[in-house]
This record gives C-alpha cells, structure tokens and sequence, in this order.
C-alpha cells in the first residue's frame, strides 16, 4: 500500500495554481449525458474523482477524451442504464439517475460509498423523485427507478442539501411543466451546474435558495469551464498559516471564499487579493476562535478539518462546530497522537442545532498553541487526509501516512504541488 513520507517542522512558501474544482467536475460530466450532442469542458482536474465520473458515462454510453485539462465527450446512445454492477466509490452515481431516466425512463445506480464522515442518507433525492412520479426500489444492491414520465411541482427540502439539489436540477429541467425547489443549496458548484444546464438549453432561475424551473425536452451542445476549487484552496492556505509561511494561489476566487476570508482575519492571519488570486501568509502568534460548520455561504464542512490544524497553533481556545455531518471529527484522534489538545463531544450550546443533545460528537475545543510530534496515521477521508498532511508538515520529526489514494482522488497533482512549497514529502 502507497503512502506519503514526510518531514516536517519548515515554513512552506511558494506559489500554484488551483484545480478545477472536485465538487463540479463530476456533476457537469453526468450532466452532458441529457444530451446526445458533443459537449465541451475546461480546466478539469486531473484528479481520482474525474476518473469516476467518467467510467459511470463511459459505462452508460459515453465516448470522451480527456488530454490536457480538456474533456471532449458525447453520449449518442445509451449503452446501459443498470450500472449497479459499478462500485459506489463515491456519491456520483446517484446524479445519474435523472439522466438515464430522461434518456431511457430507467435507472439502476448502485449502493452509495464514498468518506466515512456520518450518514449520508439520499433520502432527500429519492423521495423528491417519488414527489415528481418516479418509481422507487430499494434493493440490496442499489436503487431502481423507473419513470414513463415525470409531472414538475413544487418541492420543500428539509435541509438544503447539495446532493439532492443536483439530483432535483437533473431531473426537473426535463419534467413536464414548472418545478419550485425550495430550500435549495447555493454552493457555487450548484450555481456552476445551473448555468451549464442553462447553456443545454434547459430554463432555470434561482432567487436566494428558490429554485425554478420549467422542462424542455431539448438539450443541446455546450461547454463549460470548471470553477476553482475553493475546497483545495483553503487547504494549501490552511498550509500557509499554520506553518507560518507565505503561499500565492492563483485562481482563487474571493467571491467563494468569504466565510473563511473572515476566519483569517479574525486568527490574525493575513491575506491579500489581486486579479489574479490570492496570497495567504501568517507570522507569529495567531488568535483562538470560533467556527460553525454550515452550507454556503457559510463556512464549508470541508473547511474546518485543515483549519482545525491552524487552531493547534492559536493562542487560547478554539471551538469547531460541525452541523453539516454527524461524524466528521474523527479525524482529531490523530491530531491528539501528534501531541495536540483537543476534546471531542457533543455539548453545543445553540438550541437550533440539528445535532443538538443526540450523543454526536460533533463539538471540537482546540487548545494552543502546542506543538506536534511526527506520527503515523491512516487517511479516513479525503479532507482529514489533507488535515493530516498539513499537520505532519508542521510536526518535528517524520510522519507516514496510509491511504493516500482518498487524497489523489480529491486533489490534482497534490504531491508536485506540494514539493514546489519546499515540503519534503515523498511517496512510497
């Protein structure tokens, strides 16, 4: 089994460029099977996740190339559309489903995997397709669905889930007559997926989190190019702040990233934009504060494992408050073999938690600063794994790390990029 080597205890300073992002790649691949015409991506990442979504086209009917960045890729003919036989290495096949039931009025999409960070339940979907008139099987295997056609209407979710916004926004630009989600997620992801929907031809209009759309029948050629991934920016300006270098991202988009811009002030930590990016940097001591976890535009749940890293660092206590998943702390245990203070439970103090007085350890009080000490860790998930990364990079000593292949899948050319900071990490 591959793993990362590393030597930690140095400032890292340099600059890259940001992937496309992880989050909208695979959304917008599974998009373009609407369509039998070509269409046309840019600045997609080179990146395990990509590779996933395009094996679930491929296998569905799909003939693309992928060379520099650049996916050419057309569905003519629907090829299979019980592809339960795949595994559920993550959550893109469930965004199949409103495809092939456009595309053929079948769907069978497998058991659902992906990181172990709490349930993940796609209750929500299925039970906004059975709202349109779909027919929904649950079976030991996966989900079959099954639709002659599919009638719009109006749809309230409990939760503005990202997942099953998508599923909705696949499903509803082709069903007959005007569809109303309410409660919608607005993560930029979503947003992208929109507008490259609109640009097939569907019609879709957004006011805050209401959704409307009316279906067409017609989808045609379009293109796109991927939005930064803010996700992998946070991570290498978490690198930046908790080991006290300075590291110039270009791409970053400001507009993505304002909950977690605030978060940087409010620690002490300096950033500066220009047009071309931005520039996080960090010198001395950083300040205790306060995070909450929520969906955008507040502060990403795939935020707070890095920044939780930079908080081992601040001066006095810090508190993480995970509402987004129900079991995304795990990864702290590591963290505390390292030598940081961190107590996990579930003691929140707002009555509108969601997770409130359930026995969820979601409640992270940091105490710094401490310093870390090498260590060997297996990586649970994509952004623990980054967390782990940074914080082996910051530690005195050598640190080895297992289950790499959660990081290549979530990050594109992690390792170079890395190296180019000065980090002295090998694989092997």
């Amino acid at each position: 089994m591959s793993k990362y080597i590393i030597e930690g205890g140095q400032p890292l300073s340099g600059s890259l460029r940001v992937a496309g992002a992880k989050n909208s790649s695979g959304k917008l691949i599974l998009a373009s099977i609407l369509t039998s015409e070509p269409v046309f991506f840019e600045n997609m990442p080179e990146s395990g996740e990509v590779k996933i979504a395009l094996d679930i086209a491929q296998e569905i009917g799909a003939n693309y190339k992928f060379n520099q960045h650049q996916i050419n890729i057309q569905t003519k003919k629907i090829a299979k559309w019980d592809i339960s036989h795949l595994s559920g290495r993550n959550r893109h096949p469930v965004l199949a489903i409103g495809p092939l039931l456009f595309r053929t009025g079948q769907a069978y999409v497998p058991a659902l995997g992906g990181d172990k960070i709490g349930k993940r339940p796609i209750n929500f979907h299925l039970e906004s397709l059975k709202k349109l008139g779909a027919v929904v099987e649950e079976t030991p295997v996966g989900v079959k669905v099954t639709a002659q056609d599919l009638t719009g209407t109006k749809i309230d979710l409990p939760y503005p889930s990202v997942g099953a916004t998508e599923t909705l926004l696949l499903t509803t630009t082709w069903a007959k007559g005007k569809s109303t989600i309410n409660n919608a997620a607005v993560e930029p992801e979503v947003i992208q997926l929109i507008d490259f929907l609109n640009a097939m031809g569907a019609k879709i209009t957004r006011v805050d989190r209401q959704i409307n759309v009316e279906g067409v029948r017609d989808f045609k050629t379009a293109q796109a190019r991927v939005i930064p991934d803010r996700l992998e920016v946070v991570s290498y300006a978490c690198l930046a702040l908790a080991s006290r270098g300075r590291i110039y991202i270009e791409d970053a988009e400001p507009n993505h990233l304002a909950s977690f811009l605030e978060f940087v002030e409010k620690i002490g930590g300096i950033y500066k934009t220009d047009s071309r990016g931005i520039e996080f940097s960090a010198k001395g001591d950083l300040l205790a504060t306060q995070i909450t976890t929520s969906p955008f535009p507040g502060f990403s749940t795939d935020w707070q494992q890095p920044s939780a890293v930079v908080l081992c660092t601040a001066n006095g206590q810090s508190i993480i408050h995970e509402t987004v998943y129900t079991d995304r702390l795990g990864y702290t245990k590591d963290l505390i073999r390292m030598g940081a203070q961190i107590k996990v439970d579930d003691a929140c103090q707002p009555n509108d938690c969601r997770y409130k007085n359930q026995g969820h350890n979601h409640v992270a009080l940091i105490t710094g600063p401490t310093k870390l000490t090498g260590s060997d860790s297996i990586i649970p998930d994509i952004r623990a794994g980054m967390a782990q990364v940074i914080a082996a990079l910051i530690a005195r000593g050598q640190s080895q790390l297992t289950g790499i292949d959660h990081l290549t899948r979530g990050y594109d050319s992690l390792l170079p990029k890395l190296k180019s900071l000065g980090a002295n990490i090998r694989e092997a």
